[in-house]
């Protein structure tokens, strides 16, 4: 069933495919399936903005600065593993900022994405998984006035 509903949203028009060269082993990361006992030991609310009055989650990146990119995928998928490492450090430490430039820059000609023209959260994690995280400081986005 999940996998008809996959094919139906390929179909509806998604820029980026499933990569041939991806084993069907390597299509999914989950280790274990949810469990519905889960449900009931969730507590009414929870924010991971406010856990014991301190946010755990890094900064929001804006996208769409300076000029919009279809780069959601890799936006997104940064921005959740740096929120992962923070509460991991339990928010202890200088946040860590992962570059996405170096991402959009590299990524595609590994067949990790697209860049600009999208992309996927396996295309991140793979990447990452071959190369390893790099940080901000590598390589930041350019500006309007950079050259």
């Amino acid at each position: 069933m999940l996998f008809s509903a996959l094919i139906s949203i390929v179909d509806a028009g998604c820029k980026k495919r499933r990569a041939t060269n991806v084993k069907p082993d390597e299509w999914s990361l989950n280790a274990a399936a949810y469990s519905d006992n889960l449900a009931g030991n969730l507590p009414k609310e929870f924010s991971w903005l406010d856990v014991d009055g301190k946010n755990m989650l890094a900064p929001s990146w804006n996208q769409h600065i300076p000029q919009y990119c279809g780069s959601c995928w890799l936006h997104g998928t940064l921005s959740m593993i740096q929120d992962r490492l923070k509460i991991q450090k339990q928010g202890l430490g200088p946040d860590v900022m992962l570059a996405r430039q170096s991402l959009l820059n590299c990524a595609a000609f590994h067949d990790y994405g697209a860049g600009c023209d999208g992309g996927d959260v396996i295309d991140v994690l793979r990447y990452m998984a071959h190369y390893g995280p790099v940080s901000y400081t590598h390589l930041t986005l350019p500006t309007n006035r950079e050259v």
